[in-house]
């Protein structure tokens, strides 16, 4: 009881804007290049404090000043640069209302967390905290259905509407809506709060079922060709000789008819 500490250290950044949050149990002062950014000297119950701030590229100074009273004593410290968020950007807060700037900012691949009895993380307190994800995503035209498994409650925005709005405490409730959704990017921002006992998240996004096309292939009939030979004719020849009758003698030629020649052609079938 009743110590304190300084620690400093030169560090390289980025230009950016950065996050820096500081949870401390109890007095805590954090200085950037000496600018004094959080003042909180007073006796806290873990307790968690964050500032932003505009860095230019290059070194910079960071100072952090503590101090223990009685009872328990902690510290912990952690800087992030929000525009390196390419995920879910998840907004933990150190309280159950969403309020003030938030303790920690991280990227969330999959929302799918299970915290039993813990926390996020080190600088969020196990009870009484509240998250809040945000994601833009690009999607076909279809019914998007989506499913959330929350202990305690729960708010989901679509475009900025709300669709399911259950803040409260609960026990592993589930919610589910079907939206119909239009093609093109759509916004989406779910606020989750822990209230006490176990805590849980989980949330999933079916999408519309695309029929498969069938594609019916229809074969191909080889013509018939059928060729026929023309008719034969059968000559009459008469005969006849002057004034005294004579028999009359009639030969009849008859020709041996050409028989019906009927190729069939049948070409190659082709492939399809």
């Amino acid at each position: 009881d009743r110590f304190s500490a300084r620690w400093t250290r030169s560090l390289n950044f980025d230009a950016g804007v950065y996050h820096f949050t500081l949870r401390a149990d109890d007095g805590v002062r954090f200085y950037v290049d000496g600018y004094k950014l959080i003042d909180e000297w007073h006796t806290a119950t873990s307790n968690a404090y964050s500032a932003d701030v505009n860095l230019a590229a290059g070194a910079h100074t960071l100072t952090i000043e503590y101090f223990e009273e009685i009872g328990d004593a902690n510290i912990w410290f952690t800087y992030q640069s929000p525009g390196n968020v390419t995920a879910w950007q998840g907004n933990y807060f150190a309280n159950d209302q969403w309020s003030g700037q938030p303790t920690l900012i991280r990227n969330d691949d999959h929302l799918d967390f299970d915290w039993q009895t813990g926390s996020p993380d080190r600088l969020i307190p196990i009870d009484h905290f509240s998250v809040r994800w945000t994601r833009s995503l690009d999607l076909a035209a279809g019914n998007y259905t989506f499913d959330i498994l929350v202990d305690d409650g729960v708010r989901f925005y679509v475009d900025g509407v709300p669709v399911i709005d259950e803040v409260h405490t609960a026990d592993k409730a589930h919610d589910s809506v079907t939206l119909a959704l239009m093609q093109g990017r759509h916004d989406f921002r779910i606020d989750y709060v822990e209230y006490a006992g176990l805590a849980r998240f989980t949330w999933t996004m079916t999408p519309p079922i695309t029929p498969t096309p069938t594609v019916t292939s229809i074969p191909t009939v080889p013509p018939t060709i059928t060729q026929t030979a023309p008719p034969t004719s059968t000559p009459t020849v008469t005969s006849t000789s002057g004034p005294t009758p004579a028999p009359t003698t009639t030969a009849t030629a008859t020709s041996t008819p050409t028989p019906t020649l009927t190729p069939t052609l049948t070409p190659t079938p082709n492939s399809s």
